[in-house]
């Protein structure tokens, strides 16, 4: 199955105890889920971080859920690795919750489709390789 590149703006919740936010963009394709943000400081929005980059291949990623309240939308993604989390401000045993904006929830909800897809593919050929 094949995917057009989807872009997905998001943002993090209480950087560095609510000092800071984060904002950036999730983009998906066949093999990884790509995580580009930036940090600004609460107070002016001068302090930068600089764009970060986190790459997740699908293969360690454990799952993916779609949260949806009145208020929030938040995809949740877990992964196998805490590794492959550390250059990212909000992370919390393994998962990290990217909050969604109330326009892009349709977006989101693709996305995380998308994704589940491609875990249960990964693990379908795991399964056929042993």
């Amino acid at each position: 199955m094949t995917i057009p590149s989807i872009i997905l703006p998001f943002s993090f919740a209480n950087v560095y105890e609510g000092f800071a936010k984060a904002q950036g963009i999730v983009r998906v394709d066949e093999d990884a889920l790509t995580l580009e943000f930036e940090i600004k400081d609460n107070l002016f929005g001068i302090l930068k971080s600089g764009i970060k980059e986190v790459i997740i291949p699908i293969q360690y990623i454990d799952s993916v859920t779609l949260n949806k309240s009145w208020l929030r939308t938040a995809l949740v993604v877990r992964v196998q690795r805490l590794k492959l989390l550390s250059y990212i401000p909000k992370h919390n045993q393994g998962q990290v919750w990217l909050y969604i904006s109330r326009n892009d929830r349709d977006i989101a909800s693709q996305v995380a489709s998308f994704l589940r897809l491609r875990i249960s593919e990964n693990q379908l050929e795991l399964l056929d390789n042993n």
